[in-house]
């Protein structure tokens, strides 16, 4: 499983390159073709696909454990709805999905490529406890837990939550196995179904993120596991705008990459942008540039590079040339590791999104 975890993590990370490429031509096409135009349907087709990909690929890296978990601070309503178009593969057409979301759900500090593993196995649960078929009912909503409450009792703290209710109209647990079915390596399926270890992983992530998950059940009516997350009073600042807006100046960034068609891609979408590239192929070639060039304000490295990465680079560079700003790229992890962030520092994930890449541009360009 490791050998194949290693596996998954390196074509997640070739694949991530490859949707770059694609993501930034993309990008460009569009900005080159008029908006009317019918090629416009076509190319957000692309970019569409391009989207689903990355998906398959966060999916892929969270299998491997090649990143740690990456909370942020976000609403559940999108991941829920990206995570429908996921669900037909996994529920049969026997089963009647129903999905139900308060309106303005409040915030909460989760990492959505965990909440996607926990609805996988909470829906995956569900649908076995249907093998005739029958209603499987998905809800989202803000709750507020009172110190009365029988959560409280059973370990929650009062206070606004926002709750994730996963139902089905299955065949049910007899009492005496509610309580056990958290345990690690415990299962109520037949021996080499299943590992006993989804419902632990659910407990797990939703621990981490100081929520709880409860179970109730009627044998012969079905079952429902409540998810409670904490809610936040307020979204993190400094997140991306939507539509935002850069114009450069001729600002000079050195891109850091190994992978030609990547280094070639970004730069094409940075010149559009109105800044100036220069290019290196590794850490190596970054610094000749660096003593030669004056003036490059911004240094785009990826994190894994052959003999010096980013976080390498990073680190030579300032001592160097204090002042200039880093953003650091990966096709490997979701977030770098946080002593490597600063404010002279930013993270873009591969495939950098186009509003991503323009918010960075702003906030180190103008600081």
């Amino acid at each position: 499983m490791q050998v194949f975890g290693a596996l998954m993590g390196g074509v997640a990370h070739d694949f991530n390159n490859l949707l770059s490429i694609f993501h930034g031509y993309t990008e460009i096409l569009q900005m080159e073709i008029a908006p009317g135009s019918p090629l416009q349907n076509h190319l957000n087709e692309m970019r569409a696909a391009v989207e689903r990909a990355k998906t398959l690929t966060s999916q892929l890296l969270n299998f491997s454990r090649t990143t740690e978990s990456a909370p942020r601070i976000l609403r559940l309503e999108g991941v829920l709805l990206e995570f429908r178009k996921m669900m037909k593969r996994l529920i049969g057409e026997n089963i009647e999905l129903v999905l139900v979301m308060e309106e303005e759900c409040g915030w909460v500090l989760a990492d959505p490529r965990q909440i996607e593993t926990l609805l996988i196995n909470l829906v995956v649960n569900a649908c076995e406890a249907m093998p005739e078929g029958g209603r499987l009912s998905i809800e989202l909503r803000n709750v507020v837990v009172a110190r009365t409450h029988c959560r409280v009792k059973a370990g929650l703290e009062p206070g606004p939550y926002v709750q994730i209710a996963v139902s089905d109209t299955g065949v049910g647990m007899e009492k005496d196995l509610i309580h056990r079915i958290f345990e690690r390596g415990f299962t109520t399926r037949h021996l080499g179904r299943n590992s006993g270890l989804g419902l632990s992983v659910c407990t797990e992530i939703v621990e981490q993120r100081g929520g709880k998950i409860f179970a109730q059940s009627t044998p012969g009516k079905g079952s429902m596991f409540a998810v409670f997350l904490p809610r936040l009073p307020s979204p993190l600042q400094g997140e991306p705008e939507p539509n935002e807006v850069f114009s450069g100046k001729g600002e000079k960034i050195l891109i850091v990459e190994d992978d030609a068609p990547v280094r070639k891609s970004l730069a094409a979408r940075v010149r559009r942008l109105g800044c100036r590239p220069l290019c290196a192929a590794n850490g190596d070639e970054a610094l000749r540039i660096l003593a030669m060039e004056s003036e490059i304000r911004l240094v785009i490295a990826d994190i894994i590079m052959p003999l010096m990465g980013g976080i390498e680079l990073a680190g030579i560079v300032r001592q160097r040339w204090p002042g200039t700003k880093f953003a650091l790229t990966s096709g490997y992890v979701f977030e770098p590791p946080t002593d490597t962030i600063s404010n002279d520092t930013a993270f873009l994930p591969k495939p950098i999104s186009r509003g991503a890449l323009i918010h960075n541009l702003r906030k180190l360009l103008n600081a």
